[in-house]
């Protein structure tokens, strides 16, 4: 059986190479999964990254989901139930998104944490219909206004530019490093010794990596991002 693994830490502060979060919560999970005969093919993770953050609207999360869909895994384990969500709300919601995706998410140290029912869980499930709509209508809302705005001011409404367009060398050594068999987190990890950061200072991460060769691969039409477990 497989799973992914998906790691989240709250503050900048726990994020590097000398800090215990990312390797606690990783061989918390990689034990979990040893004992009940999960391997795990990809690790992703969100750094600085609040409990109360919709799972939806979390970078690594997103391309967790993207992986699990494109092959076939519909197991996630995290660590802890509060390392998916602090925040009841947003682990309920986020538990629906994850159950229309067929995706069966798992405590490792509570197995049975994501499946407990109580009288809160049952109320707040029942208004999650309601929430869900009003948050998607919002979001429509804003981005159409933002748009409008930008098009009345320059004309036009552009994206910013991505790593492929800035940084093409970075996204060959990625492309290479894929093509010799390196997992997601392998990438990450030879990167981060070679001194590659993000803007803001933080080491690239495997749902960053993720994304960008889906954005070669689109771009190429050739398979990088799903070709090796």
């Amino acid at each position: 059986m497989k799973a992914l693994a998906y790691i989240r830490t709250s503050s900048l502060t726990n994020v590097g190479s000398d800090k215990d979060s990312h390797k606690r919560q990783l061989v918390a999970i990689q034990d979990y999964a040893g004992v009940v005969g999960y391997d795990i093919a990809e690790i992703f993770s969100d750094e600085g990254v609040k409990g109360k953050e919709q799972v939806y609207n979390r970078q690594g999360f997103g391309s967790m989901i993207m992986y699990s869909q494109e092959n076939n895994i519909d197991t996630v384990i995290v660590e802890t139930a509060n390392r998916f969500s602090r925040d009841l709300l947003t682990q309920l919601v986020g538990l629906e998104y994850l159950k229309k995706q067929g995706i069966t998410l798992i405590a490792s140290d509570s197995p049975s944490a994501f499946v407990e029912k109580s009288p809160t869980a049952t109320l707040v499930q029942q208004i999650l219909g309601a929430v869900s709509q009003f948050e998607s209508r919002s979001v429509v809302e804003k981005l159409a206004g933002a748009r409008k705005r930008i098009r009345i001011a320059k004309g036009k409404c552009e994206g910013r530019k991505g790593y492929i367009e800035r940084n093409p060398s970075f996204v060959k050594d990625i492309i290479n490093l894929r093509k010799q068999g390196l997992t997601l987190q392998g990438i990450s990890e030879v990167l981060t010794t070679k001194g590659h950061k993000t803007k803001y200072g933080n080491p690239i991460s495997s749902g960053q990596i993720y994304k960008i060769l889906k954005l070669y691969e689109n771009k190429q039409h050739t398979p990088f991002a799903s070709d090796i477990a």
